[in-house]
């Protein structure tokens, strides 16, 4: 830099004897006379000023850029929604147009009569892995969405998801949550679009299937196997552990269990988790659970306390259904040397207080048995629910892997209803409701088929 020489001279005295430019320093007789025979000073105050202003213009811009492109991806989710939403309008019309028709067709016909030609026909097939692994699913009544489990599409992102197939249009879109296999998944009572999901890879996840992120994530040493919501209050979630333990979870709290269920009888991995509501005076509310050697009954007593029952049934279950209208259970079983058969075994789950304390007895009352083929090698699940015909009535449906279909029985009397061809092994089965119509939807290692209630 050149400076006057009357300037430099200043600057060394107010300032320590410093140099103006490397802040070193420095003395009258380091300063070097130039003689020159023309010199302009031009004055950069303008253009350092122009500049500033222009680093500001451009970092105003990038940010409106920004912004723009936000309100454009929100203004185009909107119309998705609303288009959805037309739809949803549309076909809910389209249904009570019909349910309508049907009636007035069968007002005619006694209620016997109708109920001896219901049945489940096949409405459409959807391809939903085409390399297979599928394993479970569950319906999401918010979105009238189907959520099946899968191994991600992409081999460039590997991992597992779940594929929300719409129940509408049958739109579909993949969500990757897990590094590992999804053994578990189930939605809330809340319908604020939340799913949680348990995964070999040791973690318990919250996912929106509306924004498609995670919520939440809960880790373990263990593999998880099974997961439950709690539908008194859904801030509490539970995970069932490979060693058998089940894990409770406040999610208003950090992501570590607030409570450990330890039972000395139960090692093996747990192969499925109920959560049995309150229903009434006299009942207990708690965790159904069963692993691979034996089930019981967690009940949930005041506070943080908990008392493990053992349950008076069959051990060695593959999978539990409980339908907390009638609080009955059903379980689900291989063939075996004494039964060369697989079998459905519904029972009348009691909770009894005894005497004048908090103590209750838990009772399983075996009530029907649903036979079917000989062989099940995978661990599939089966349904227990109200019949489409009546609530007062209950059906059973499994799949039957020596048949390749699905098994639908009348709860009541133990009648098999129907043989519901799927043309592969069914690992799992799922009724729902849309639209004013009933459906129930089978899952195979591939495919996923949707049958319609039809009179």
């Amino acid at each position: 830099m050149v400076y006057f020489f009357s300037c430099i001279e200043k600057w060394l005295k107010g300032n320590n004897g410093k140099c103006p430019q490397c802040n070193a320093k420095a003395k009258k007789g380091d300063i070097r006379v130039l003689y020159v025979k023309a010199l302009k000073v031009t004055d950069t105050a303008e253009r350092d000023r122009a500049l500033k202003d222009l680093e500001n213009e451009k970092s105003m811009r990038r940010s409106a850029e920004i912004k723009a492109e936000q309100f454009r991806l929100k203004y185009q989710m909107a119309i998705e929604e609303s288009k959805n939403m037309k739809m949803k309008m549309k076909a809910y019309e389209s249904g009570i147009h019909l349910n309508q028709k049907s009636r007035v067709h069968n007002s005619t016909n006694s209620k016997s009569s109708s109920e001896a030609v219901c049945k489940y026909v096949l409405q459409k097939t959807i391809q939903v892995s085409p390399n297979g692994k599928c394993r479970v699913m569950t319906f999401d009544s918010t979105y009238d969405a189907i959520l099946v489990s899968l191994p991600s599409p992409q081999q460039l992102f590997p991992g597992f998801g779940v594929k929300k197939i719409s129940a509408i249009d049958n739109s579909n879109a993949y969500i990757s949550i897990h590094k590992n296999l999804i053994r578990d998944l189930c939605c809330n009572t809340r319908q604020d679009g939340l799913l949680l999901t348990a995964s070999a890879d040791k973690t318990m996840k919250i996912t929106s299937i509306n924004s498609f992120n995670t919520v939440q994530t809960f880790q373990s040493d263990f593999q998880f196997w099974a997961c439950a919501w709690n539908t008194d209050d859904v801030n509490y979630i539970y995970g069932g552990l490979q060693n058998g333990s089940v894990l409770v979870y406040d999610t208003r709290q950090a992501n570590q269990a607030v409570q450990v269920l330890n039972n000395n009888n139960y090692s093996t991995p747990m192969v499925s988790l109920v959560y049995v509501p309150v229903g009434g005076p006299s009942s207990a509310s708690g965790l159904l659970m069963n692993t691979l050697e034996t089930n019981g009954f967690w009940e949930k007593k005041e506070g943080a306390e908990w008392f493990c029952h053992n349950l008076d049934m069959d051990r060695r279950c593959t999978g539990m259904s409980f339908e907390k209208r009638t609080r009955h259970l059903l379980a689900s079983y291989r063939a075996s040397d004494g039964v060369r058969h697989t079998r459905r075994v519904m029972y009348n789950f009691q909770c009894q207080s005894v005497g004048a304390t908090d103590t209750r007895m838990v009772t399983c009352t075996p009530i029907e048995t649903f036979y079917g083929g000989s062989t099940m090698k995978q661990l599939t699940r089966s349904r227990l629910f109200s019949s489409p015909a009546g609530a007062d009535k209950l059906l059973v449906c499994g799949g039957d892997e020596a048949s390749g279909s699905a098994h639908l029985w009348d709860a009541g009397s133990g009648r098999l209803l129907q043989k519901i061809q799927v043309n592969a092994n069914v690992l799992d089965v799922c009724p729902f409701y849309s639209n004013n119509n009933h459906f129930l939807a089978t899952l195979s290692d591939k495919d996923l088929k949707i049958f319609n209630w039809r009179l």
